[in-house]
C-alpha cells in the first residue's frame, strides 16, 4: 500500500462513556479509490467511531490523519469543511423545510450573501431525478412527504 494514495489514518483511537468502553485503540487505513464497510453487533462502536471521524464527538485518545496532515475536527461543520460529511441511516429532515432546503441544510450556495435558490433548486432536481422521485418538487415541504414509496 502506497502512502500517497491514503486519504484517513486513525491511530490508536479510544472514546469512553463512563465505565463503558466504546472504542479502544483502533487503527483505521484508508486508501483512495477504496469501498469499506463496517460490520458488526449493536454497540460494538461502529457509530462511535463514524461519530469520531465526522467531528461530532471527541476521542479520549488517539490521533487521526486526513491527507497525511493532522485531522482532529471539533464539529460535523469542521469536517464536512475539510471534506468528511456522514449520511446517518436514521431519518434526520427538518419537517417544516422544504425539501430543497433540506438537502443544502448548512450548505446552502450563496453570492454576496443571499442564497442562489435558482442553482439550489435545480441541483435539488437533478438529485431527486437520479434517486427516481422527480415527481417531488423542490420546494415542497418535507412534512407534506411520506416514506412510503407509494405515496
Amino acid at each position: 500500500m502506497n502512502d500517497q494514495n491514503t486519504c484517513l489514518k486513525m491511530h490508536n483511537v479510544s472514546k469512553r462513556f463512563g465505565a463503558t468502553i466504546a472504542l479502544q485503540d483502533v487503527q483505521l487505513k484508508l486508501e483512495k479509490g477504496q469501498v469499506h464497510a463496517l460490520v458488526g453487533e449493536n454497540g460494538a462502536g461502529k457509530s462511535t467511531l463514524m461519530k469520531v471521524l465526522s467531528g461530532v464527538i471527541q476521542p479520549d485518545s488517539g490521533t487521526m490523519e486526513l491527507f497525511g496532515k493532522p485531522f482532529s475536527p471539533d464539529s460535523p461543520l469542521h469536517a464536512r469543511h475539510n471534506g468528511v460529511a456522514m449520511i446517518y441511516q436514521e431519518l434526520s429532515l427538518v419537517p417544516h423545510l422544504s425539501v430543497e432546503e433540506n438537502v443544502f441544510l448548512g450548505m446552502e450556495p450563496t453570492k454576496k450573501r443571499f442564497v442562489e435558490w435558482k442553482f439550489l433548486r435545480s441541483e435539488t432536481r437533478k438529485a431527486l431525478e437520479i434517486l427516481s422521485h422527480g415527481d417531488i418538487h423542490p420546494k415542497t415541504t418535507v412534512s407534506g412527504l411520506s416514506v412510503d414509496s407509494n405515496r
